[in-house]
Order: structure tokens, then sequence, then C-alpha cells
């Protein structure tokens, strides 16, 4: 069974907010914020993480990409005749 980079990561999205999270809950509750807003807190972190997440991963334009495109023009192009 072959498992595609995009299915890899699609998996993995989910998870990305979990470290910020706990690390924000357990901070505010060795704060002194109590085991409910420590809970709280930390799922506004997670949920705030995965929307900055989401946003930077739907703009950015990684290399891969942009290279990706450049070979696709560039072979497109050999196919076309000049004139």
């Amino acid at each position: 069974m072959r498992v595609s980079v995009a299915a890899v990561a699609w998996l993995h999205a989910p998870a990305v907010p979990v470290p910020p999270a706990t690390l924000i809950g357990i901070h505010s509750f060795q704060a002194g914020a109590g085991p409910f807003g420590a809970i709280v807190v930390g799922f506004v972190m997670g949920g705030f993480t995965l929307v900055v997440g989401r946003y930077d991963f739907s703009i950015a334009r990684s290399p891969a990409a942009c290279a990706g495109y450049d070979v696709t023009l560039a072979l497109a192009n050999l196919g076309i005749p000049e004139e």
C-alpha cells in the first residue's frame, strides 16, 4: 500500500497544535490558573495554532512547488513551436 506525502500531511495536520497547547496549558496551570483555566487556555491556544498554521500553509509557496511549476512550464514550452 502506497501512502502519499499529502495523505501523511493531512493525517498529521490536526496533531500540529497539540504541543503548543499542552505547553501553554501546563504553564498556565503552574502560574495559578487552576485545572479548568489551564484546560480552557490550552484549547484556545490549540485552536489559535491550528488557524494560524492552516493560514500559513495556505498562503506559503514552497520552493518545491515553484520548482515544479518552472519545470512544467519549461517542458510545455519545448512542445510549442515558435513563430
